[in-house]
């Protein structure tokens, strides 16, 4: 992908991550899990982009290369803004020994902005995922999960981000709380115009959130394009497979389609 292009806020190109195991015998060589192979990806300002895969296909690696949290052996990775990350757990992700301020406010750690307005950026934060200043000397375990990970997005928000990683952002969390979440999520992007990166195994999360999507099988982008046209019509047979693995919302068209497959 060349940057002639268009702008990008991040451009990979023949990105590589392996990862050793532990050797089977004690004088064996390691053996070696490709995880990304030879992946390139690119995403605009303002844009939302879905990585959907299976467990183990790598959408969690390629996601922590893009943030900076892990180095590819080969390739290349440019970033051209700030980039913040909303995690999977929202029990797991925040420290339950810290208080809600101090946990927003870590983003903020070496901004020159004094420690007043500092705080005013978190209450900003917070105030904007539907939470209160009051909750600013809370620790995790007041809240529920659906709380705990629109904290979570306020510790991203805060740092005024120009792309906001989530990887599996409402898998844990309950059925009734995931499209709050995922409303919160549309709404944030309409009014501080960040871009998404969006890691998921569920084809309707990334309906709703992304208008163009990745599909990762083994390491590799195996499918690209306007998320309503590749899931119209995918092209490859893992998308096709993905896409069959949807139950429609319907309880008798998801009990027609299970007996079909059944059958099959």
């Amino acid at each position: 992908m060349s940057s002639a292009d268009g702008p990008f806020l991040v451009e990979l190109d023949g990105v590589v991550r392996d990862y050793r195991l532990p050797r089977r015998w004690l004088f064996s060589p390691p053996p070696v899990l490709r995880a990304l192979d030879g992946v390139s990806l690119a995403i605009r300002p303002g844009e939302s982009v879905g990585i959907v895969g299976e467990s183990g296909s790598g959408k969690s690696t390629l996601a922590r290369i893009v943030a900076g949290l892990d180095r590819p052996e080969a390739g290349r990775v440019r970033r051209g803004g700030c980039v913040q990350m909303v995690f999977q757990d929202p029990y797991g992700s925040l420290d339950p020994r810290m208080r809600v301020e101090r946990i927003v406010g870590e983003a903020l750690f070496g901004d020159p902005d004094g420690r007043a307005r500092k705080r005013e950026r978190c209450i900003d934060a917070l105030e904007a995922v539907g939470l209160s200043a009051d909750d600013m000397r809370k620790y995790p375990h007041a809240f529920s999960g659906g709380q705990r990970q629109r904290i979570a997005i306020a510790r991203a928000l805060v740092a005024r981000p120009d792309l906001v990683i989530a990887d599996e952002p409402v898998s844990a969390l309950d059925v009734s709380v995931q499209a709050q979440v995922l409303n919160l999520m549309v709404d944030l992007r309409g009014r501080f115009g960040m871009a998404y990166m969006l890691i998921s195994h569920d084809l309707a999360v990334i309906a709703h959130l992304c208008e163009r999507v990745a599909v990762i099988h083994g390491g590799r982008i195996v499918e690209e394009g306007a998320t309503a046209a590749v899931l119209a019509s995918p092209r490859h047979q893992h998308t096709r497979a993905l896409l069959d693995a949807v139950l429609p919302p319907d309880p008798q068209a998801a009990r027609e389609k299970l007996d079909r497959a059944r059958r099959s």
